[in-house]
């Protein structure tokens, strides 16, 4: 008998959803809507609106329901690394704090040192190597205490949040691939980090971790279980059919390689867990999409995005370069180059040098054979051609990986039921 599925992507840049039913495994239309941005005007600080953001999600699920198709199941991924603090019924407190904030950086030199000092080389180990001013841990230590004074808070992760207005008769889970990103789950174990929590040293309720997507609600609107949500890296390098001989590289709005790691492998690396008991090592916040766009916009004001972007293209075709920017400040080097013809094709090799130093890191078997993903890395010949180097290399069956990716995991849960 022919089952449906929801899937629901809520990223960084969109929100995206859709259907697929097990008889064809074909995505049906993909629907997307903005997700909402920044509401704060202080620098350093990037919160979005809990009510903006779960607006949004409703016009998803309505129009998952007006399809008329019976629905068997809700999968949910999303951008890993923002949260929220709630009441003990999910009601929000705080705004969301996006990963994107540097609340956590203020007024501090030498940051990542810092850091490392106050929680210890232990910490970063188990946790998955892993220091940035976004990291929800220590935005959360940074506002502790600005927040009421009352019993019974909770933390929530961007997605969990969702799920936990989506879902009647919610319990209060999140899933590894969610929770690791908090800075706060020892990867060892996989439960919560007492180190982290020390840290903390505050009273806050933290969901249960769960290894594996299970049902965690009903969704009345939809008439359907809703399941763990999961971390779009992860979900989308499911659809990109990451394995054990190849690594993703993936240049959307943001940019990571990614590999399945190895067994007793020392790297620095980040760690992060996979599915099916597999971790993976991992790049991530390496130049993508949302930089490249701001120089695209620098180079052609006048032009739309489509143009401004072939224009980007077509000029890194023709006028050829063998120079570098700095990788550090790329907008501001733009300033520094006579001739703007040959701007695109130095952006294309500052890009592409940074993907090309994160890969000699990767696990040599896996790192040379590659699979491009993302709608830049998908799209931009030249820039596949400039990374692989003499690697082979393949591009994903499909530009939304990370919705085919759960399209995957509901597929293989559904199998494992049935």
């Amino acid at each position: 008998m022919k089952q449906s599925f929801a899937l629901l992507d809520v990223g960084g840049t969109d929100i995206k959803s859709s259907i697929f039913n097990t008889d064809d495994s074909n995505l049906q239309t993909i629907y997307r809507t903005r997700t909402p941005g920044n509401i704060q005007k202080i620098f350093d600080l990037y919160e979005i609106s809990p009510n903006y953001l779960y607006s949004e999600v409703e016009k998803h699920i309505q129009s998952i329901g007006s399809s008329r198709t019976r629905i068997e199941g809700l999968f949910i991924s999303g951008q890993m690394g923002s949260w929220v603090v709630s009441d003990a019924k999910n009601r929000p407190i705080t705004n969301i704090v996006s990963w994107q904030d540097n609340r956590a950086a203020i007024n501090k030199n030498d940051f990542n040192q810092q850091v490392v000092d106050a929680l210890g080389r232990d910490w970063l180990k188990t946790t998955g190597n892993e220091v940035r001013p976004g990291l929800p841990l220590l935005g959360l230590e940074r506002i502790k205490n600005k927040l009421p004074i009352q019993k019974n808070l909770r933390f929530h992760t961007l997605i969990s949040w969702i799920a936990s207005q989506l879902a009647k008769d919610y319990t209060y889970f999140s899933h590894i691939t969610d929770s690791a990103s908090t800075g706060m789950v020892d990867l060892t174990t996989n439960t919560w980090s007492k180190l982290a929590l020390d840290f903390l040293d505050f009273d806050i309720e933290l969901p249960e971790i769960s290894s594996n997507v299970i049902e965690l609600g009903f969704s009345k609107a939809l008439s359907c279980p809703i399941y763990t949500p999961v971390g779009d890296q992860q979900a989308s390098l499911y659809g990109a059919e990451l394995d054990t001989e190849n690594t993703v590289v993936n240049i959307g709005t943001g940019g990571q390689v990614a590999a399945i790691s190895t067994i007793n492998r020392l790297t620095n690396l980040q760690i992060r867990p996979y599915f099916n008991g597999q971790t993976i090592e991992t790049r991530t916040h390496l130049p993508a999409g949302r930089l490249i766009s701001k120089c695209v916009g620098k180079l052609y004001p006048e032009a739309d995005t489509v143009e401004a972007f072939a224009k980007f293209m077509l000029k890194s075709e023709v006028f050829d370069s063998d120079k570098y920017l700095d990788a550090e400040n790329l907008e501001k080097s733009l300033l520094t180059v006579d001739n703007n013809d040959y701007l695109p094709s130095m952006i294309l090799n500052t890009v592409s040098k940074a993907y090309k130093n994160a890969l000699s890191e990767i696990n040599d078997k896996s790192s040379n054979n590659l699979v491009f993903a993302g709608g830049i890395g998908q799209k931009f010949k030249k820039l596949q051609v400039s990374i692989s180097e003499g690697k082979s290399y393949r591009i994903a069956d499909s530009e939304e990986t990370t919705l085919r990716g759960l399209m995957m995991l509901a597929k293989e849960i559904k199998n494992q039921v049935n």
